[in-house]
């Protein structure tokens, strides 16, 4: 009887090469570099988080998979698409190497053609488990967001509605089409 090891986040973080990957629940998992239509919408996310958070002072704004550590024993690390950290609760560390392990308040996954919807919602699920305040679910094809907090049913916004999460980030308004418009 043989046993796998699992690798921890630390070792995993080690690990070289820069191809797509996670570590979920200690085995490394390559992932499907997105297509083009995926990065053009993780960028207009990013564009209008980081517009706000700019202007508002209010923290800062991740892309490119960075990652977060969702798990321990066995260890999880995720590449969200992008996420936002509050400016209040960045340490005094920020930016390092390496996963942080005190969550993001908001991550937002962008839905790519080869996503599985099981995969996707098991993810959200594990970002909020994880303490991550809201997640936003991003659907190109459909072109809608879906937002995700604990104890609160999903909420859906779509076209020209403002997305707004006035909690989590305060004088933030943007209409959904906005993620999704070629200029």
């Amino acid at each position: 009887m043989s046993t796998r090891t699992l690798l921890s986040a630390e070792k995993f973080l080690t690990l070289p090469g820069d191809e797509p990957r996670e570590l979920i629940r200690g085995e490394v998992v390559e992932m499907t570099p997105p297509g083009r239509r995926h990065g053009f919408v993780c960028s207009n996310v990013a564009y209008e988080l980081n517009e706000w958070a700019r202007r508002m002072k209010a923290g800062v704004v991740l892309t490119n998979d960075s990652t977060v550590l969702t798990e321990r024993d066995p260890d999880t690390v995720r590449g969200p698409d992008v996420q936002f950290i509050a400016r209040h609760r960045l340490t005094p560390a920020f930016p390092a190497r390496g996963s942080v392990e005190t969550p993001p308040d908001l991550i937002v996954e962008v839905v790519s053609e080869t996503d599985l919807s099981h995969r996707v919602t098991e993810k959200v699920v594990e970002f909020l488990d994880a303490g991550v305040r809201e997640v936003w679910l991003v659907e190109p094809e459909r072109q809608f967001v879906e937002v995700f907090r604990l104890e609160t049913r999903p909420r859906r916004v779509e076209g020209e509605e403002p997305l707004e999460s006035p909690q989590l980030l305060p004088g933030f308004r943007c209409s959904v089409s906005e993620f999704f418009a070629v200029y």
